[in-house]
This record gives structure tokens, sequence and C-alpha cells, in this order.
């Protein structure tokens, strides 16, 4: 696979072919836990399938975090890594193209979708630089202080331990019932309190709920 990868292109801000892409990649992350030097190995492994050339020449490689999200756990399970070790490979190649501009509700729901797993997010961040770091110096500058923003940003939200799904919320199944909902209907309640949690439309506690639930 890696010949494929070494014949594959890449535009601005790029700077060489994916497979040295890669190896870079995984050279700025020495020292690194071994998930995050998996994900620094595979992170990119889905463009040779995705590679799109444009009139002008740019190259694109629309979901290639997808593509290369399943690559890497068929190739894991194939060399026989412990599934904890896939499961979190996997996410990190999965999510690596996040959008480190993103406010705190979008990174509430990135820390949704990984299980409300911090250390996670921090990988994340750090395969991101590791990834910027092997791009074009004058890009990686600029984006490199944009993902510093972005971690303040997680280390807020990390820090006001906020509700970031229902478990967390101040009201539960019971008090969903007790409103007179029923069935999936409960769920619903409870999914869209959530909703309005994440989106600031309204505080989380017992009250201020039961109140948003009612109305909505």
């Amino acid at each position: 696979m890696h010949e494929l990868l070494a014949k594959t292109r890449q535009s601005y801000p790029h700077v060489c072919t994916v497979w040295s892409h890669i190896i870079r990649t995984v050279g700025n992350l020495e020292g690194e836990n071994i998930e995050l030097l998996l994900a620094g190995l595979f992170h990119d492994i889905g463009k040779y399938q995705t590679m799109t050339i444009e009139e002008d020449d740019n190259i694109h490689f629309y979901g290639h975090e997808i593509v290369g999200a399943k690559i890497t756990e068929v190739e894991l399970q194939r060399l026989k890594f412990p599934n904890k070790t896939i499961k979190r490979v996997v996410t990190l190649v999965r999510y690596h193209m996040f959008d480190e501009n993103m406010g705190k509700k979008a990174i509430k729901r990135l820390l949704r979708k990984v299980d409300k797993d911090f250390i996670l997010v921090y990988d994340l961040i750090r395969l991101r630089e590791a990834d910027l770091m092997a791009m074009d110096k004058e890009f990686a500058s600029k984006k490199l202080q944009e993902l510093e923003l972005f971690k303040k940003r997680v280390k807020e939200i990390e820090k006001e331990n906020e509700a970031l799904d229902v478990t967390d919320l101040a009201i539960d199944g019971y008090d969903a019932m007790n409103l007179g909902f029923v069935g999936k209907e409960v769920g619903q309640a409870l999914e869209y309190a959530m909703q309005g949690v994440l989106n600031g439309l309204v505080k989380n506690n017992r009250e201020a709920l039961l109140d948003y639930i009612k109305k909505g």
C-alpha cells in the first residue's frame, strides 16, 4: 500500500507525496503513545482511494478520514491489536480533520461523538499538530496558533464540567415520565433537553429543564 501512497501527490499546503507526509507526521510524534503513533501512520491512508483532481489541477481527498478509519480498523484487526487500541486509533483517524476554529458548542458535539473522552481529544490535537508540522511552514504556523486557541476552549469546557450527554442532565427519565412522556417520548424529551443545553438555550438545572421540555 505504501507504493500507492508514495505515488499519490498532493496540493498546497502539502509539500510532498502522501507517503512522505505520513512519515514526517509519525516523526513529529516521536515519544508519544502507541495509539498516537498508529494514528499518525494511518491518518491519511484513505487518500489513495479518495483522490480527485479538479480542472485547476488542485487535488482533493474528500472523505479520506472516513475511508481511512475503515481501512485502519481492518488492518489493526488483521495485526491482532487489542480492541481498546483499535477503537482509539480508529477514532483518531476518523476525526483528525476536525475544524480547529469550532466554538464551544461544536466542541461539545465532538466530545459526545468520542464518549466524552477528553484525553482522546487532546490526542486529536497532538495528532493535528504533528500533521500540520509536516505541511508548508507558513501555513502550519498560522494553523498551529489556531490549534492553541482550540486547546484552550477544550480545557475551559473540561474545567467547567458542563453536561455533554443526557446522563449529565439535572433531570432523568422519571422526571420526563412524571410530565406525561411515555415510551420513546422519554428518550426524545431528554435528548431535546440535551440539545437545549448544548446550544445554550437552557441551563442545566432541574426546574429550567422541566419547564423547557414541557414547552417543547
